[in-house]
């Protein structure tokens, strides 16, 4: 089960960055927080962006995770303009996961403060990313804050 876990979530990882290597608008890259994800995401508008994640975590147990999310661009500052531009985004989707003796899933919400470096196609992003909806968990099922603490730290090449 655990090869196959891995297998899937590195075919998944791989689609989503060689994806974003042959397109503009695209951003991929590696998410650090709960668990370990691939990311990549889509400017379709001036204002907002698509977001996927997916990756592995250990949560009583190695855990498997996708995440999907629309964001929108809230503000951008130019607090350091020679460096780079800072932003701040939001957004909603769904996440879902498995481990070893349970599954979950649900609603997601996403706040990200990130920095744009004025010389180099390289962002980087401090989020949050809390999910609310049911889990099960051998027999049981309960509802709640899933990812309630959910930070993490992303950095992304912008093709």
């Amino acid at each position: 089960m655990k090869n196959i876990m891995k297998k899937f979530l590195l075919v998944i990882a791989v689609s989503l960055l060689t994806t974003g290597a042959f397109a503009q608008n695209w951003k991929a890259g590696l998410r650090l927080g709960s668990s370990v994800q691939a990311v990549a995401m889509y400017d379709y508008s001036d204002k907002c962006y698509a977001e996927g994640r997916a990756g592995l975590g250990y949560i009583n147990g190695l855990t498997a995770d996708i995440t999907l999310l629309n964001n929108w661009k809230i503000a951008e500052m130019n607090w350091t303009p020679k460096a780079g531009i800072w932003n701040f985004d939001a957004g909603v989707g769904v996440n879902a996961g498995f481990g070893p003796s349970w599954i979950y899933a649900g609603v997601a919400g996403m706040a990200r403060l990130s920095f744009t470096f004025a010389k180099a196609p390289v962002t980087l992003g401090i989020d949050w990313t809390p999910s609310l909806g049911p889990e099960i968990v051998g027999n049981t099922v309960r509802f709640g804050f899933i990812g309630f603490y959910n930070g993490g730290l992303t950095v992304t090449y912008n093709f």
